[in-house]
């Protein structure tokens, strides 16, 4: 949460006193999701939303949620961009199999599961704002497939928002 921002207190307060905060979610649609979207919901909420005191474990906005992806894959980037290795050398490294020692190989691996990790919310950041930015009317041919981890975001998030914004279109 960037000290100028022009809500810095209030959304600081929405966050129980923190304005940054560090998390260890999973490639999935869980609850670690749900919290690391509702700090991101907070954090790329505007005046008005704010206002109305929403409960930022759900989906605002169209508009709040892109910011909220828009962030949240720029925090992405950032974090990988610390590693001093691909995650392509890491897979070398383990297709090699050649360590030092256990630990070595254990933290290519761990290493390698961050950066996946990472990757994904990068790809959910890129969907998901691709789908809000179409009509809902093409979402069915448009949405991931069911059985596809991306799929539950977009019901629990994506489907809702859009459809509710189709409502106001006519």
């Amino acid at each position: 949460l960037p000290e100028d921002d022009p809500q810095y207190s209030m959304k600081k307060r929405f966050l129980g006193g923190w304005s940054s905060r560090e998390f260890q979610p999973q490639a999935q649609w869980n609850r670690k999701a749900k919290d690391l979207l509702s700090f991101f919901r907070t954090i790329s909420s505007n005046a008005e939303e704010l206002s109305t005191r929403p409960n930022f474990n759900a989906p605002v906005s169209i508009r709040n949620e892109v910011a909220t992806l828009t962030n949240l894959e720029k925090a992405c980037e950032d974090s990988l961009k610390k590693f001093p290795d691909s995650l392509q050398t890491d897979h070398k490294l383990l297709k090699v199999n050649k360590w030092e020692d256990s630990n070595h190989r254990n933290c290519v691996i761990m290493r390698a599961g961050e950066k996946e990790v990472l990757m994904w919310y990068i790809k959910l950041c890129r969907e998901g704002r691709r789908l809000l930015a179409l009509p809902y009317e093409e979402h069915a041919k448009e949405a991931p497939a069911k059985g596809q981890r991306l799929r539950l975001y977009y019901e629990a998030v994506i489907e809702p928002l859009a459809r509710g914004s189709s409502r106001h279109h006519f």
